[in-house]
């Protein structure tokens, strides 16, 4: 795909946006308009004029693995082909959520090894196991996840 001359999108690379969103974490404050604030600011030095877009950088895609890790939203099943799978609203999402109670980037499966885990991203209306709230829990084959009003299970065969 060639690139766009006007495209302004400043690509964030995964490592950088979670170090920002745990200091906003830190800080007590809401981590994704913190994260791009900060990032705003930086890139314009304090300039008044209009901000880029900014967006995740997608992950290199996984290794193959002995097993394969889906996911099915309503009637849809997505295969995870990377090692953080970004899920939300977003464009930047690699499944994309229509439900305006999931946040634009509302949770990341993250690929180690043979293991999957869900970790959400501090959001307002959060990821559930069951009834429990959770930051980060290892996926398990047919566990289902809730992600504000969206609901979500995974397969791993």
């Amino acid at each position: 795909m060639a690139e766009d001359p006007d495209d302004q999108t400043l690509r964030i690379p995964d490592s950088l946006w979670e170090q920002l969103v745990q200091l906003a974490k830190d800080r007590g404050t809401d981590p994704q308009a913190f994260a791009l604030l900060a990032l705003a600011e930086a890139v314009t030095n304090g300039d008044p004029g209009p901000a880029p877009r900014l967006a995740l950088v997608p992950s290199d895609p996984a290794p193959p693995s002995k097993r394969r890790l889906t996911v099915q939203v309503g009637n849809v099943e997505h295969v995870i082909t990377r090692n953080r799978f970004l899920i939300g609203r977003g464009e930047e999402c690699h499944l994309r959520l229509e439900n305006e109670s999931v946040d634009l980037q509302h949770a990341i499966v993250e690929i180690i090894e043979d293991d999957a885990f869900l970790v959400d991203m501090a959001t307002e209306s959060g990821t559930y196991y069951g009834k429990e709230r959770i930051l980060r829990k290892a996926i398990a084959d047919g566990d289902s996840f809730r992600l504000g009003a969206s609901e979500l299970s995974f397969r791993l065969r």
